[in-house]
């Protein structure tokens, strides 16, 4: 058993193996940037994300997770997780835009 594997191995070892034969990132991206896409309350800013993640209970909201509108949370009173709801206007069909719920 063993030699077979060696046998195998040492056929194989004039040839160069590539793990890839074209480009992955040669792809079209299909995300598009969608800047200000949240609405913060007066005077809040984003900090340093720590996660962002959609609600799966109801699959359309998003709670993110961020330091405080800072780089820390330390002496703040600023609560450091929010959740974003769809705000929609008549005529689009999908969210572009989200508010805070107030908790």
């Amino acid at each position: 058993m063993i030699a077979a594997a060696a046998g195998a191995l040492s056929g194989m070892a004039g040839e160069r193996l590539y793990a890839q034969g074209a480009d992955p990132n040669a792809a079209p991206n299909p995300y598009k940037m969608q800047e200000n896409w949240a609405q913060l309350p007066e005077g809040r800013k984003f900090g340093a994300a720590i996660k962002v993640q959609v609600d799966h209970s109801d699959g359309k909201s998003i709670w993110v997770f961020d330091r405080c509108g800072a780089t820390e949370c330390t002496n703040s009173t600023l609560a450091p997780m929010e959740k974003f709801d769809c705000f929609r206007t008549r005529s689009a069909r999908t969210c572009s835009r989200f508010r805070t719920v107030s908790m």
